[in-house]
């Protein structure tokens, strides 16, 4: 679990999706949502 960027709480993660970058490239990253104020964020996901 990682923490939340607003509130510093804790954050669950809900997953992983690839993000496009331009059109021929992807990023593969985490979908954490806080806790304490909801809020959905994504981090970079380890390779």
């Amino acid at each position: 679990m990682s923490e939340c960027p607003r509130c510093r709480e804790k954050s669950i993660t809900l997953g992983q999706v690839t993000v496009p970058i331009g059109k021929t490239r992807g990023k593969r990253v985490n979908v954490n949502e806080c806790v304490g104020c909801k809020l959905l964020f994504y981090e970079a996901a380890e390779e």
